[in-house]
């Protein structure tokens, strides 16, 4: 349990086994490398210590979009370029800041990619698209982050909601791609 990543507080959904569980801390994060933690930091200003063995890992790739609907072609052309350097669709997850009927995503359909809901299991066949809301445990090689809009209140803050994008983000054990909306002047 990682409390800077709390979205439902200890209620885990309402499952009585896992709320019953006694709590352990942990004082670092554990799954992502330290460039992914360093973006996190500077994109929420939410600071993750690394342990000492911590991979660097790469760096994290942002790709801009000017409207929600881009997304779809661009995981498209993202999903090439990840296949051409040999990466299994098994080690790719799309992860959503929204729901699916709130997602740039949500009309995508194919042979390759499957949205998944909250009582689903993930198809070991395709690229599987989840809420980050809904699949808060998952972690995968490589994540695809998807609908970043922008902050509108706010022009200094990019994402309104920090703990959102972290959970979000620390999906991620070796490389982070992020699809975020340009700012309109």
């Amino acid at each position: 349990y990682d409390p800077a990543q709390t979205l439902y507080a200890r209620d885990v959904l309402g499952n009585a086994t896992i709320n019953a569980m006694p709590v352990m801390v942990l004082p670092c994060g554990y799954r992502s490398t330290r460039k992914i933690l360093d973006w996190i930091c500077s994109e929420t200003d939410i600071r993750i210590p690394c342990y000492d063995n911590t991979p660097l890992g790469k760096d994290v790739e942002v790709r801009f979009y000017t409207e929600p609907s881009k997304q779809a072609e661009m995981l498209r052309k993202e999903i090439e370029r990840l296949q051409r350097k040999k990466v299994d669709p098994k080690d790719i997850l799309v992860v959503s800041l929204h729901s699916r009927n709130h997602s740039g995503l949500k009309t995508i359909d194919s042979e390759i990619f499957k949205w998944s809901e909250v009582n689903e299991f993930l198809d070991s066949l395709k690229i599987n698209i989840v809420s980050a809301r809904r699949y808060k445990g998952l972690d995968s090689r490589v994540v695809i982050l998807c609908d970043m809009t922008a902050s509108q209140s706010d022009p200094g803050f990019p994402y309104s909601d920090s703990h959102l994008l972290l959970v979000a983000a620390t999906r991620a054990r070796e490389h982070l791609i992020v699809f975020k909306e340009r700012k309109k002047i």
